[in-house]
């Protein structure tokens, strides 16, 4: 003898609004992989010109010395992920993100 069948637990009329509403404004794959992409590209393009503008200052200040640390010398500190993006708050249709541009 078996005993009696599981129940199938049915969802409640508030977890039917709450998930339909999450369906409506959490962005599609496509918006997170576009958000994603630009994002990438940004901070691979603040890099490159990072990269660029410390070269130039070494080749302007090479007649003095170069004992100046790793990242102390560069014109650009880094790029950090601030707000929605960081906390991945993104909703359906945001397509204004925020980077900041440490000193």
């Amino acid at each position: 003898l078996r005993g009696p069948a599981p129940l199938h637990r049915r969802d409640s009329s508030d977890d039917c609004y709450v998930m339909t509403k999450h369906a409506t404004i959490y962005p599609t794959e496509e918006e997170l992989q576009a958000v994603q992409k630009i994002v990438s590209i940004t901070e691979r393009a603040l890099k490159l010109v990072s990269d660029s503008l410390t070269e130039h200052e070494k080749s302007k200040s090479k007649e003095g010395d170069d004992k100046k640390e790793g990242g102390k010398d560069r014109a650009l500190k880094g790029v950090s992920r601030v707000g929605v993006l960081v906390k991945g708050l993104l909703l359906r249709g945001d397509r204004n993100v925020n980077l900041v541009l440490p000193r």
